[in-house]
């Protein structure tokens, strides 16, 4: 029995087709689908059980899974979009400092344009300032910032248009991390490649990996990847989640704090049909339509009602009819079944699009919007695809990420000037640029501070000084142990913890243009010096 992608947007099994673009976004309608022709005796297969694996998962989210096919997707990297049209075309805007839109050049784009080097394109997807694009002969292709190998060409050179991976084939999704990259076989294998500093690769070192390798030690077939900013997450056919990676927050969601070098299970999850990550926190969507959390919770992505991370999953109570998650650097979406979208976490950016700078703890919905079909977010943007072909947009937009034509934050959704991915068109087909196209220079550092039991320590003096720029700033960790320093220049660093009844600690990182560089410090308490019976300090 054959099973094909079918070019219109579906797949038809013996000729029958079993989902078309209608179903794209849906988890109990697609299953229901599903179920009902399985109960046909011409289709009792046990080639079926690849059929459901590809149906399960159809799924769209930020710097995560899409799969393949020509329904039209969306996708949103850092600070930079993608968007797939039906006649398998992609566009692309935003920032461009690496080359992540794959049009040739470094400079910022504030309008969609076409990468003219790709045709046949079956899905996109967005990693932090890099691309990844799947084609019809199940082969994947990257471009943008390669410093850590995450474009898997066997180089370190960044791409300005996207270049061909070679060894890689039978791939039907991909995903992109912060500075990680991942694909999933047809099998069910997951392989990654990039940067590997927090474990993220999954193969128990930390060295970096511009060739793909497969990840090991996952229990059943895989359906579904996600990258976050350096954790990653599989769904498997047996509707669990596994996950690997930096779990300073928690957000493993295997109960502790811990970095895990290797592949292990999410906690409190089941039936889930769908997963999607932020930076540092998770969304899982189960079959019933509701909304699963863990992670950070600085800003109240979870949407909880707290600002407290979760190291296992909670259930949200609102909303419910859930069909697509998406997360971002520190906020979170969810589209529901009647079309409307759900917003809460940091909205300094507009992000939320609620028309306020105010953060939420719980999920509001956005008024100004309905008959969405598709949801991504960015690190400090949202996105959305509506029914009828056009695409919306809110957020920071520094670096033309709204593609509105200008450079504006927007805090309620604005139209991406000109794009129908329905109908295939693009009413302003010359690219404009942006007036002042300024590459990203400045970093960041952030991190926690961790006790000898891993957990986060609380009022300790964190500072940072630069060795040739002189730069030097402190701040001091509240209960989750977390710390940031931004606005960085290139420069190499050392990083000094101090608490009373603790040994000072301290880290040395090199931060690059641009860089984004995470951090853990772990401090070991001081020991209590003994007098003997002699008065001398025992050893």
């Amino acid at each position: 029995m054959s099973v094909l992608p079918y070019r219109k947007g579906g797949v038809k099994v013996m000729g029958k087709t079993l989902f078309d673009s209608s179903h794209v976004r849906f988890g109990k309608p697609l299953l229901k689908t599903i179920m009902q022709t399985m109960q046909s005796q011409v289709y009792r297969a046990k080639l079926w059980y690849r059929v459901i694996l590809f149906l399960l998962s159809v799924a769209i989210s930020a710097q995560g899974t899409v799969w393949a096919s020509a329904t039209p997707k969306i996708t949103a990297g850092g600070y930079h979009c993608l968007a797939l049209m039906s006649d398998e075309t992609a566009w692309a805007w935003g920032d461009n400092s690496f080359g992540q839109l794959g049009v040739g050049t470094t400079t910022n784009m504030i309008t969609p344009t076409q990468i003219t080097n790709l045709s046949g394109v079956t899905a996109i997807a967005g990693g932090h300032l890099h691309s990844l694009f799947l084609d019809a002969e199940e082969t994947v292709w990257t471009c943008g910032d390669n410093r850590s190998g995450q474009l898997g060409d066997e180089t370190t050179t960044n791409r300005t248009t996207p270049v061909q991976l070679n060894g890689l084939s039978d791939i039907i999704a991909v995903a992109g991390g912060g500075h990680q990259s991942l694909a999933l076989g047809t099998l069910g294998t997951v392989w990654t490649w990039g940067a590997n500093d927090s474990y993220q690769l999954g193969d128990g070192t930390t060295t970096n990996s511009s060739t793909p390798k497969q990840v090991s030690g996952l229990g059943s077939e895989i359906i579904a990847i996600e990258g976050g900013m350096y954790h990653n997450l599989a769904l498997a056919s047996d509707e669990k989640v596994w996950a690997w990676g930096w779990n300073s927050y928690g957000q493993l969601g295997d109960g502790s704090t811990s970095i895990r070098k290797t592949v292990g299970l999410v906690q409190n999850l089941s039936a889930v049909t769908a997963i999607a990550c932020g930076w540092n926190h998770n969304l899982a969507l189960t079959s019933g339509g509701t909304v699963w959390v863990w992670g950070d919770n600085t800003y109240g992505q979870l949407g909880d009602g707290t600002t407290e991370y979760k190291t296992k999953p909670v259930q949200l109570s609102s909303p419910i009819n859930v069909i697509a998650i998406a997360g971002g650097e520190y906020h979170s979406l969810a589209l529901k079944s009647d079309g409307t979208v759900w917003a809460w976490g940091d909205n300094r950016s507009g992000q939320l699009g609620d028309g306020t700078t105010t953060n939420r703890k719980t999920p509001i919905q956005l008024d100004s919007l309905s008959g969405i079909t598709a949801i991504a977010c960015g690190a400090w943007f949202s996105v959305a695809l509506k029914s009828d072909g056009t695409v919306w947009a809110w957020g920071d937009n520094n670096h033309g990420e709204l593609g509105d034509g200008t450079t504006a934050t927007r805090t309620t959704p604005v139209q991406v000037s000109g794009l129908n991915l329905i109908t295939n068109t693009m009413t302003t087909p010359t690219p404009i640029l942006s007036p002042t196209p300024t590459p990203v220079t400045k970093g960041t550092v952030f991190g926690t501070v961790n006790g000898p039991d891993g957990l986060p320590l609380k009022g300790v003096t964190v500072t940072i000084r630069g060795k040739t720029s002189n730069y030097s700033d402190n701040m001091k960790t509240k209960k989750d142990g977390f710390f940031e320093f931004a606005d960085l220049s290139a420069d190499t660093y050392v990083i000094f913890a101090k608490r009373k009844g603790y040994k000072n600690a301290k880290k040395t990182l090199t931060l690059e243009e641009g860089e984004t560089e995470a951090v853990e410090i772990k401090m070991r308490k001081t020991s209590k010096r003994v007098k003997d019976m002699a008065g001398k300090y025992e050893k």
